[in-house]
């Protein structure tokens, strides 16, 4: 009987004077019991004689199932009874160097045959064979292959060698590499997936090597003792094994074992498109396939998969609308997304749920209401407060608002009763459910720059408890509603961007109870336009303005002044640079306290803007949105994915969602576009691979953003053209072509139409 061992994967021709069988030991060194000699001191022995023929090199792979390693530099044996206690080792073999004349012999066709003398007790014996990559292996020394028979008969008469029996040797499995078919350049044996899309099964090379470094060849009908173990880590989280085709293997999805040398070739891996947030709320986007069936470091390393930074659209819903006004998108306290979306031929709601998306599902009509300019929604309760019209309608819940029912409307009275009632702009809750309106009082004389109020009520308990008159309320002095204001909910209060031209602008934090003496907190560049708030866990307040550019200023909670952040691309305008406009931040934090990311929108280049790293080295990227022509909204998932809501060349509103990762890419081929000739082209990834090399073919050129190495505006000429972009040792080509726009083709054109204005309120 023969057997196998130690994943043993190749043969050897070994010749017995004797017969018998096989069993199941190891010549591998074991540091508990390296190896006992209790053979009785009285057993008679006689010499048996193992003749092994060692191929050369050349001939391994056409001579299975026989197979030594080329690297072998010694022969062991040993013979003891069955019934003995003793345990093989490298140090009780007897050692055979390979040389010549004795034992070995040259073979006329290349490689060697050795004869080995072994004294073998008479009796029912078992023998242990080796081969060794050092002529004099100690204790540690793991044998290139072996091979364990048991219950082989020995006996003087007939003289040992008279019927040679016949058995193998099989390779030990020393190390185990694992390669995937189109590895990255850069990644030493990496596989890339763009990150959210799921891609077919690909084969996993695996090939086997003893402890001289050398492959193992091996007859495809061997079975192994020790199963091969590939294991995938992360497990259960995008990428899975599988088996195709094979006859001894077993397992899927984080791991398989390969019981045999013919479903070496049969192991395939494969990325479902799912996306899983890492500890820090990121996307899990590295992935490590390995086999701990091996004893040492293989070469190369273990395969790695990664996924690369990508961009994801789906159409809402199942046709276009007819967008009339805003388009408004927010998380939910219970998790999915909330839109309402102002038409041409009435107003809509929807949600969808993060992750897995592959879908928008159909919003419903929202009745009741005429103008949408904002919402909110209850952290506790989950009402639906709206502005419509320049007043406050209330939905006890989004399921209700979706089901057709009218709303109930919140009377408000403005700050000075005896002038018009307000025209509200803005609404949030804050964790203390006090639901925070910002309106104008439109009774001013300026028509531009009237004065802006804040006001707030308590409604814990939904729409059946606000009051009709304001618990409080504010003059917001010198602002104005030339564009719409930016607000965000804190604990307990809110904080008020103002986005006039008075002189007097910055950030208003507004706190519940006696709001009157609230004071402008000036920003830092001095006289700019505010255009987002966020506010994180911990109360730090973060801030958007613009004054021929962009920053991100911070202010930690209870403070009393701004400090910038950060200045945002482009730095300044320069050859084919716009100015920056941002709009609509928010603030993430995978703990819900200090915010680790920001995000916010860029009209003027069709981008969502990312920031990492906050507070600690904040890093800004534009990433281009696909086709897009005018943005609308955007918001975090509940684990930190960037998702925003926008409209297409052909004005059909779209979701997007952005997947930064550590690997960089450039995920949209059809940037956006101004008038078909000049966009942006984005750079994306979580982490900071610059310099990067960038060159455009022909028909095209382009320029890196003044302070910014991944983003680039280019110029085409309206025909398709490719880039070429390296860093760190990867390049990569893309063939880019350009939507044809729809929007903002002027003499005086702009890549969009900058600020975002707040359309008038249906009288």
């Amino acid at each position: 009987m023969r057997t196998l061992l130690t994943g043993s994967l190749f043969a050897l021709a070994v010749l017995v004077a004797a017969c018998g069988g096989g069993g199941k030991s190891s010549v591998l060194p074991n540091a508990a019991n390296p190896g006992s000699a209790n053979q009785p001191p009285a057993t008679k022995t006689a010499n048996a004689t193992i003749v092994l023929n060692i191929p050369p090199p050349s001939r391994q792979a056409s001579r299975r199932p026989f197979y030594v390693s080329p690297g072998t530099q010694s022969l062991g044996a040993l013979a003891v009874l069955a019934t003995s206690t003793e345990t093989p080792s490298p140090t009780n073999l007897t050692i055979y160097p390979v040389a010549t004349p004795s034992p070995c012999a040259a073979a006329s066709g290349g490689g060697y045959t050795c004869t080995l003398t072994v004294s073998a007790p008479i009796g029912t014996d078992n023998f242990f064979v080796a081969a060794f990559a050092t002529a004099s292996p100690n204790a540690h020394a793991v044998p290139l292959s072996e091979y364990i028979a048991t219950g082989i008969v020995v006996s003087a008469s007939p003289a040992p060698g008279a019927t040679p029996l016949t058995f193998t040797l099989d390779g030990v499995v020393y190390s185990v590499v694992i390669t995937v078919p189109s590895a990255d350049p850069a990644g030493s044996n990496t596989q890339l997936f763009p990150a959210g899309v799921a891609a077919s099964p690909l084969p996993l090379g695996v090939t086997a090597y003893d402890s001289s470094n050398s492959p193992i060849l091996t007859n495809v009908t061997d079975t192994f003792a020790n199963p091969i173990a590939i294991t995938v880590s992360p497990a259960g989280e995008g990428i899975s094994l599988s088996l195709s085709g094979a006859t001894c293997s077993s397992g899927g999805g984080a791991a398989v074992a390969i019981g045999c040398a013919a479903d070496l070739n049969h192991v395939d891996f494969a990325y479902d498109g799912t996306t899983t947030p890492d500890p820090n709320d990121h996307v899990v986007d590295t992935y490590t396939i390995a086999s701990s069936t091996q004893q040492g470091n293989p070469t190369p390393s273990p395969a790695t998969v990664k996924l690369a930074s990508n961009i994801l659209t789906w159409t809402v819903g199942s046709g276009s609308f007819d967008i009339d006004g805003g388009t408004y998108l927010q998380r939910s306290p219970s998790g999915p997304f909330v839109y309402l979306v102002q038409g041409g031929e009435g107003n809509y709601i929807g949600t969808f749920t993060p992750s897995p998306q592959l879908s928008v599902p159909q919003p419903s009509t929202l009745n009741g209401v005429s103008s949408i300019i904002g919402f909110a929604i209850a952290p506790t309760g989950g009402a639906l407060w709206i502005v419509d019209n320049g007043n406050i309608d209330c939905f006890n819940s989004v399921a209700s608002a979706m089901a057709g029912p009218t709303p109930a409307p919140a009377g408000l009275q403005a700050y000075n009763p005896a002038e018009d009632q307000l025209e509200l702009v803005a609404i949030t809750v804050d964790g203390a459910s006090n639901v925070w309106y910002v309106g104008v009082d439109n009774n001013e004389d300026s028509e531009y720059y009237r004065d802006v109020f804040a006001g707030d009520f308590a409604a814990p308990s939904g729409c059946s408890s606000a009051p009709g008159t304001a618990m409080a309320n504010t003059l917001l002095q010198g602002d104005s509603d030339d564009y719409e204001p930016q607000v965000a909910p804190y604990a307990n209060g809110m904080a008020v961007v103002s986005d006039g031209e008075t002189g007097s602008n910055g950030l208003y934090v507004v706190p519940t109870g006696s709001p009157a003496s609230v004071s402008v907190i000036s920003a830092v560049l001095g006289g700019p336009a505010g255009t987002g708030a966020a506010v994180d866990g911990s109360g730090t307040t973060y801030a958007t303005f613009v004054d021929e550019g962009g920053d991100v200023e911070s202010m930690a909670s209870g403070g009393t002044m701004l400090a910038r952040l950060l200045t945002l691309p482009p730095t300044s305008q320069s050859g084919g640079d716009y100015q920056t406009e941002p709009f609509s931040l928010a603030a993430f934090s995978p703990t819900n306290t200090a915010a680790d990311r920001l995000m916010y929108l860029d009209n003027d280049y069709v981008a969502l803007g990312l920031v990492e790293n906050v507070p600690a080295s904040p890093m800004p990227i534009l990433a281009g949105i696909p086709d897009a022509g005018e943005m609308e909204s955007n918001a975090y998932s509940a684990k930190g994915a960037e998702y925003l809501l926008y409209q297409d060349a052909n004005q059909t509103l779209d979701l997007a969602r952005v997947i930064p990762t550590t690997t960089w890419s450039v995920p949209s081929t059809m940037p956006p576009a101004d008038c078909n000739v000049s966009g942006l082209l984005t750079i994306l990834e979580r982490g900071d691979s610059e310099p990067f090399t960038v060159t455009f073919g022909t028909g095209a050129s382009g320029n890196a953003l003044a302070g910014d190495v991944h983003n680039y505006w280019f110029n085409s000429g309206g025909a398709p053209f490719t880039v070429t972009v390296s860093a760190a040792g990867r390049t990569e080509n893309y063939t880019m072509s350009n939507p044809q726009s729809a929007f903002y083709c002027g003499i005086n054109h702009r890549p969009l139409h900058g600020r975002r204005t707040i359309k008038p309120p249906v009288r």
